[in-house]
């Protein structure tokens, strides 16, 4: 198992994801982390193809 170093280091490098990455929701107390969660990877996969932000 890679140690914590490792991991920062390889993610640093190979995974950039803050320029397709939408603006974070608010869930408030009604338990939609599933649903949130699957808007923002469709919203992060949409602007990455299209360069359109659907937030």
């Amino acid at each position: 198992m890679p140690n914590k170093d490792e991991l920062q280091q390889f993610s640093a490098d190979h995974a950039l994801f803050n320029s397709a990455m939408t603006t974070v929701k608010d869930q408030s107390r009604i338990g939609s982390c599933t649903a949130n969660s699957l808007a923002g990877a469709y919203e992060y996969l949409f602007k990455k193809s299209t360069g359109s932000n659907i937030d």
